[in-house]
């Protein structure tokens, strides 16, 4: 029934002439109550709902069913689920959830501020960028789409505002200030390729630790006494950072042609006007320890 169901949804357009409302009614909540089933994969879902919005178009009074927020709440439970390694699916899925939602009213709050969330939508700016260019027309007023934008473009100026590296320099922070870290520091914005530490086994773990953001080759030279660390750093590596700050430019660039009505980006036009911002060579901050230790941390900028 409910595969069928589906289909006559599908179908609909090219048979209204010859449906009652009343038997479109009863299909459309027939595939609702089964949309409902947690057997169902919510992924599953984003097309049904997609042509249960056709509908709900025509007929705007059916959102309103307390089965349908039902269905709508699966979507908000876990965005996570709509992650795709295509940035342009994740963000058709999520335009097709956004629309539903804001129609229907209850859950687009919860909705945006979850995909605000780090832990609900890692390391996929690329595909919220994608989202707002497909909401923008329709939805650039919404307070839910303007505070969307500006984590995004928050997080894409923080990385490139930070000068690229130069030659073979790499950037980062180094939490520790011990001395053996400190000359970790030195090495990373030096143009040296390779760092050697001869030191007893805790003082290479440390060093090792502090080494591992960024990815730098690490091996132990098993003669002499105490041993010797030996620290890489990579071609690859080294690219990657300056990727990285070309790919965020290029973001600022789309998101200020993304920005809501009324919205203040003079940080984001001088950051796009200059391609990146000039920043001291290092800088400073101090934390507090929940032992009551501060713990200075080192910014290599």
């Amino acid at each position: 029934m409910y595969i069928g169901a589906v289909t006559f949804l599908i179908d609909w357009p090219y048979f209204s002439n010859y449906i009652t409302d009343g038997l479109l009614h009863e299909m459309f909540k027939t595939v609702v109550k089964n949309c409902c089933v947690k057997t169902i994969h919510v992924k599953e879902l984003v097309t049904t709902l997609a042509r249960l919005d056709r509908v709900t178009a025509a007929h705007p009074t059916w959102i309103q069913g307390v089965e349908y927020k039902q269905l709508l709440a699966r979507f908000v439970e876990n965005t996570l689920f709509y992650n795709s390694n295509d940035d342009n699916v994740s963000a058709n899925n999520l335009n097709i959830i956004w629309h539903a939602l804001h129609a229907e009213g209850t859950y687009i709050k919860t909705f945006a501020t979850q995909l605000c969330s780090k832990d609900q939508f890692p390391n996929n700016t690329g595909a919220l960028i994608c989202l707002l260019g497909l909401l923008t027309t329709e939805y650039g007023n919404s307070p839910h789409y303007a505070s969307l934008w500006t984590v995004v473009s928050t997080s894409q100026m923080r990385v490139a505002s930070i000068k690229p590296p130069h030659g073979n320099e790499v950037r980062g922070r180094v939490s520790c200030t011990c001395v053996n870290c400190k000359s970790l520091v030195q090495f990373l914005r030096s143009q040296q390729m390779t760092m050697h530490l001869k030191a007893r086994v805790s003082d290479r773990h440390l060093l090792s630790y502090s080494a591992k953001p960024f990815n730098l080759k690490s091996q132990t030279l098993e003669h002499g006494m105490p041993r010797t660390l030996v620290l890489t750093k990579t071609a690859e590596m080294i690219q990657s950072q300056k990727d990285a700050h070309t790919k965020a430019v290029n973001s600022c660039r789309k998101l200020l042609q993304l920005k809501p009505a009324g919205k203040d980006a003079v940080a984001l036009e001088a950051l796009v006007g200059t391609a990146s911002l000039t920043l001291p060579a290092s800088s400073t901050s101090t934390t507090q320890t929940s032992t009551g230790v501060k713990n200075e941390i080192i910014e290599l900028d």
